[in-house]
């Protein structure tokens, strides 16, 4: 009898225990507002995608953040903590990548890419951003052909 009451008294504790783990807002990040807008050739770009990567990847508080440029190349960051977005980014030094791409119409070719390849990749991007608490948290940028 009183081994069943302490598996009892054990399973209701990880039940608890597991239940608790799952919790929380945002996985413990802090994050902050942050927008922007992209133009090209001095032109606002619609429906190019914005991705902020953690500049160093030891920060494990840090994770990617992106965003999607509407009709006039404005954003807002979101990040996503594994379960949902939250409206912002993680504080923190990034790499700012941007990409858009044309569809095939048959949807049967290859994407074309409408940007210089410098933007595409986090190891060729000279786009960077500084997030936090008590910085400007809008980043405006013109990339040139």
């Amino acid at each position: 009898m009183l081994c069943c009451q302490r598996i009892t008294r054990l399973c209701f504790a990880l039940f608890a225990a597991a239940a608790c783990w799952g919790c929380g807002s945002n996985s413990g990040l802090e994050i902050h507002p942050a927008e922007g807008s992209v133009s090209f050739s001095g032109q606002p770009l619609a429906g190019a995608t914005v991705v902020f990567t953690p500049a160093s990847k030891s920060e494990e508080a840090q994770k990617d953040a992106q965003a999607e440029t509407d009709e006039n190349g404005e954003f807002a960051i979101k990040t996503f903590d594994g379960k949902k977005y939250h409206a912002g980014v993680a504080s923190g030094d990034y790499i700012v990548t941007i990409t858009k791409l044309e569809l095939p119409k048959d949807m049967r070719g290859q994407p074309k890419h409408l940007l210089p390849k410098q933007y595409r990749s986090a190891s060729t991007s000279p786009l960077k951003a500084s997030v936090s608490a008590d910085s400007e948290t809008r980043f405006d940028f013109q990339l040139e052909k």
